[in-house]
């Protein structure tokens, strides 16, 4: 018989696979049920509501009881178990602030940075060069021939 191999580093944070995945929809309930915020407004008065937290990755893994959001990834490497259930949590992480911007829930400027930081989504710009509403004829030519041609015109 085999001798047992000893077991290195930590055990798993959960038992199984549907554990984690019961954290995580708990985390959009409360992130749907927001904070109870007081403040005062300009006439000093206290003004009571209830606001939505948008969800981030990075919240949902001090939610899960990771340190930081690379542990999450770090656990999601390890553990294959539950890649399938940390990257759908991405999914919907992503889909509920675009959402969101679009909706207006939540500023566009700070889902912007979120999922530039957290998706690497950088937006795009184009810029369509035109000279009065029509494109512009670009002639590539050997620089070498262009230099020659220069010179000899200018003698």
């Amino acid at each position: 018989m085999a001798p047992r191999k000893k077991l290195i580093g930590r055990p798993p944070k959960y038992k199984s696979p549907q554990d984690m995945s019961d954290k995580i929809d708990a985390y959009f309930i409360h992130c749907a049920k927001g904070e109870k915020i007081e403040r005062l407004n300009k006439r000093l008065e206290l003004i009571k509501y209830n606001q939505r937290i948008a969800p981030t990755m990075t919240g949902l893994s001090l939610f899960l009881g990771f340190m930081s959001n690379s542990s999450l990834t770090d656990y999601k490497q390890r553990h294959k178990d539950y890649s399938d259930i940390i990257t759908c949590a991405r999914s919907r992480v992503k889909t509920d602030l675009i959402q969101g911007a679009i909706s207006g829930l939540y500023e566009q400027r700070t889902v912007q940075l979120i999922l530039v930081t957290d998706y690497g989504m950088m937006p795009r710009t184009a810029v369509d060069v035109t000279s009065k509403g029509e494109r512009i004829a670009v002639t590539v030519c050997n620089t070498a021939e262009a230099l020659r041609a220069a010179n000899e015109a200018g003698k």
